[in-house]
């Protein structure tokens, strides 16, 4: 298990969460179970975490070219982009 750190923009908004996982795709899922917990993004937060997972179901997170242990996801939610990235943390 590694600590992967989440930065998302939404409606304006970037939220920033860290989660436990054993890959980038393992993140993300955690991510969303995190999101719809703590609703940072407000009453929009369970659309958020749906739309995600359900892009995940055809889509994984895509690595970023140039860099290592760092992934993006993006889908839709209430006709508002939603753009993550998944960064594989060090903690100290």
């Amino acid at each position: 298990m590694g600590l992967y750190t989440i930065v998302c923009e939404f409606m304006g908004t970037t939220s920033v969460m860290q989660v436990s996982a054993s890959g980038g795709e393992a993140a993300a899922q955690a991510w969303t179970r995190q999101l719809r917990a703590e609703a940072l993004f407000g009453p929009s937060s369970g659309r958020v975490a749906g739309a995600v997972e359900e892009s995940l179901l055809t889509l994984p997170p895509t690595p970023v070219a140039g860099v290592v242990k760092v992934w993006c996801l993006s889908t839709s939610c209430d006709g508002q982009l939603c753009l993550a990235n998944i960064v594989e943390t060090n903690p100290l």
